[in-house]
């Protein structure tokens, strides 16, 4: 409330002097006007008269002017007010929102620590947006939940100290240093509820944001997923459960293509040099260093159950992957072809109503 206060200091104090003005003035003009007062009292004559009558007009405008100004200083500034016009701005907030989308383990994590290398960059590590931001002490929930998993303090771990604000304010703070403020969003558990709750809450408030949205080899991601969160068990229905996962998370990077004006979606195995480049001048920072946080010349594949898993048993997954790996280029960051997407969209969409499990997006 203090900080949107502040906000009107400058414009109380124009106020306050343009007063001060205006009173002088009107000093001025009723010292005239008793000098002129007593010129026809005294026998002046008509041309006295004529501007003591366009000296009273000035006084009453003047007077007038006064108590106007007299009534807007003295206005109560109401907060409930002030929060209206600040939920009003985010329309221009949402324009530089940074938000990378994608499945777990696809690479969101090493592709937000390289962006936030850039000066101009500050992305968060799995804030979730679209559940926590109206929570008081947003900054000191987020930093207890890394210190929790014992995560080293980056900026995508770590938010300076704003005691008692919410995750709006916090932005708002970030905003003042940093060209783009966001978060890595990656989707696993309870993925039907979460994917749409964050394509509401991305069309209702980051309708112009920049959504890097990254997907992996479907073997990659479910070894890795299996491997950390389901005990490293491969059994079918984990491998059912990753599977739909990852279709629902490919649903909803469709959707935002198709429905949000600056979406871009990486391939994790076909990223280089060229998409940080192509990255960088699309968002208009310094991504300089970003591209060192990958080694290109290695597999970033392989893993301990990667071989387990066959492509029998990841089919679906594989088909989209592979119908979206084709219909956007990784370097240059430019759509194939849109029709491709569109079709890619609808059939995902049949597939999972047909299986009862998609996620309502409206």
């Amino acid at each position: 409330m203090l900080k949107r206060l502040a906000l009107f200091i400058p414009r109380l104090r124009a106020l306050h002097a343009e007063r001060n003005f205006y009173a002088a003035s009107l000093r001025n003009l009723s010292e005239e006007n008793k000098l002129l007062k007593s010129i026809v009292d005294a026998g002046g004559g008509d041309v006295v008269r004529r501007e003591m009558g366009g000296v009273a007009e000035k006084l009453e405008k003047l007077v007038a002017t006064t108590v106007r100004l007299e009534e807007e200083i003295t206005k109560p500034v109401r907060y409930s007010e002030q929060c209206a016009t600040t939920e009003n701005s985010r329309t221009d907030f949402s324009g530089r929102g940074l938000f990378v989308v994608g499945h777990a383990r696809s690479g969101t994590t090493i592709l937000v620590d390289a962006l936030n290398s850039s000066r101009d960059v500050y992305c968060l590590g799995e804030a979730n947006f679209h559940r926590t931001i109206k929570g008081e002490y947003f900054s000191s929930w987020f930093n207890s939940v890394h210190r929790s998993f014992d995560n080293p303090a980056m900026k995508s771990t770590c938010l300076p100290d704003l005691p008692n604000k919410c995750g709006w304010d916090v932005l708002e703070k970030l905003m003042e240093d940093y060209k783009l403020v966001g978060e890595k969003v990656a989707f696993f558990s309870d993925v039907e509820r979460e994917v749409r709750s964050f394509f509401a809450f991305s069309i209702k408030h980051f309708q112009r944001s920049n959504y890097i949205c990254v997907i992996r080899h479907p073997r990659s991601v479910s070894a890795s997923c299996i491997e950390m969160f389901m005990s490293g068990q491969i059994t079918p229905d984990a491998l059912e459960a990753v599977a739909i996962s990852q279709l629902q998370t490919y649903y909803l990077i469709l959707s935002l293509a198709l429905s949000l004006p600056s979406v871009y979606i990486l391939v994790h195995e076909q990223m280089s040099n060229a998409t940080f480049d192509s990255l960088g001048n699309q968002l208009g920072v310094n991504l300089e260093g970003a591209a060192g946080f990958y080694d290109f010349e290695k597999s970033v594949s392989k893993l301990s159950l990667h071989e387990v898993i066959g492509d029998d048993e990841m089919s679906r997954p594989i088909h989209y992957y592979n119908m979206i790996g084709k219909a956007f280029n990784s370097s240059s960051l430019s759509s194939q072809n849109n029709l491709e997407i569109r079709n890619c969209l609808f059939e995902l969409h049949a597939e999972l109503k047909s299986m009862n499990r998609l996620p309502l997006l409206v």
